[in-house]
């Protein structure tokens, strides 16, 4: 049900960006982009693992409320069913600043293929995490 709501929240934002048009200006700061790649890292490796923990460590407190340890375990099985475990990442992501946020899209291998991964980082505190998101998931 909470993994349904963080789907819900994160959907309602794009959508929001989308209706809006934002615009992609700047680029977020190095240490942003540093802060961002070992968050990126933290989360894909806690879900091969299976780390509640290590995936929510740096989440804000909406994606807190949003994302429970079964949300969790029902993503990472649908991750491994149509991706395969987490393998590698590309070492540097494609970011941008858009509507006052960093968005950092990565490209990761799976055992199954290539697919993205996009962060979304709050810009006042660089570590704090306000949206993940697979968008080649399928519900």
């Amino acid at each position: 049900m909470r993994f349904n709501r963080l789907c819900l929240v994160i959907a309602v934002v794009l959508m929001l960006m989308a209706i809006c048009g934002c615009v992609i200006g700047e680029k977020p700061s190095q240490a942003a982009t540093d802060m961002a790649n070992v968050t990126a890292d933290r989360i894909l490796l806690a879900i091969n693992d299976g780390s509640y923990g290590d995936y929510t460590m740096n989440f804000s407190a909406p994606m807190l409320n949003a994302m429970s340890e079964n949300g969790f375990n029902g993503l990472r099985d649908k991750i491994f069913m149509q991706f395969g475990k987490y393998e590698s990442r590309s070492p540097a992501p494609q970011a941008s600043v858009v509507q006052g946020f960093n968005v950092f899209v990565y490209d990761c291998q799976y055992e199954k293929g290539r697919h993205p991964f996009r962060l979304v980082m709050d810009p006042a505190n660089a570590s704090l995490v306000q949206g993940i998101w697979f968008p080649d998931l399928k519900p």
